[in-house]
């Protein structure tokens, strides 16, 4: 197991962009704020189990924070997941952000 900055630093060192995956399902929002801190590329906010409250809630943190609003349907497989594949998305304009903001080596 990881460390959320071990993680960050991982993804970092493989050439990938840091996003906090569905902060909305936090058991505890206090956590949000101190995750908040590290050094994220970009804050999941779409996702089929964040509420149009919750949306609009970490799309303005993630504006205030500069990060790049991302999301996705949250598919684990036929055999895992109750999702269906593609049925939250984003513009594809994002997947260019995301690569434009990853560290270079």
């Amino acid at each position: 197991k990881l460390t959320p900055e071990e993680a960050i630093r991982l993804i970092h060192i493989c050439g990938g962009a840091a996003v906090l995956a569905h902060p909305g399902l936090l058991p505890d929002r206090s956590y949000l704020e101190p995750l908040l801190e590290l050094n994220w590329q970009g804050m999941e906010i779409y996702h089929p189990d964040h509420s149009q409250k919750i949306k609009s809630m970490l799309k303005d943190i993630a504006q205030r924070k500069k990060l790049i609003c991302t999301g996705g349907s949250d598919f684990h497989g036929n055999k895992s997941s109750r999702r269906k594949l593609g049925a939250c998305t984003v513009d594809e304009s994002i997947v260019e952000r995301l690569r434009e903001s990853c560290p270079k080596p």
